[in-house]
């Protein structure tokens, strides 16, 4: 505002830097609220409870997602374990799936759907909020 910009313009400048959607709603309540007039202590009042529920909802969220997320992990954990465990008991068990090609083969698509179910399931307990 010092170089001369419009305090509007300012504004909605400062939002496309942040961009974060509390401060787009702040931006939008400031200008309208510097267009029409009114009450800012009520509608700042508004706004600042607005932002705490969406902040709860959000950690809420998470907190009900958190399961799914160690699941996730738990099994993309388990055959590297499983894997782990027999060839410490018993390499000659696992030896044909390093040394043959089909066995090779069957460790790469293993892994490949290891890394898709992975990925899903990250998706999927990933929340925009």
């Amino acid at each position: 505002m010092q170089f001369g910009v419009d305090l509007k313009d300012a504004l909605y400048e400062a939002s496309d830097h942040i961009n974060l959607l509390d401060f787009d709603c702040f931006v939008v309540a400031l200008v309208v609220q510097r267009e029409t007039g009114g009450q800012l202590a009520e509608t700042m009042r508004n706004l600042a409870t607005i932002t705490r529920r969406r902040k709860e909802t959000r950690s809420k969220a998470k907190s009900l997602s958190a399961e799914g997320r160690l699941t996730a992990k738990v099994v993309a954990s388990l055959p590297l374990v499983a894997g782990g465990m027999v060839t410490a008991v018993s390499p000659s068990y696992m030896l044909p799936l390093i040394s043959d090609p089909t066995g090779r083969h069957l460790l790469l698509a293993a892994a490949g759907a290891m890394v898709a179910g992975f990925v899903i399931i990250s998706r999927m307990t990933k929340m925009e909020l």
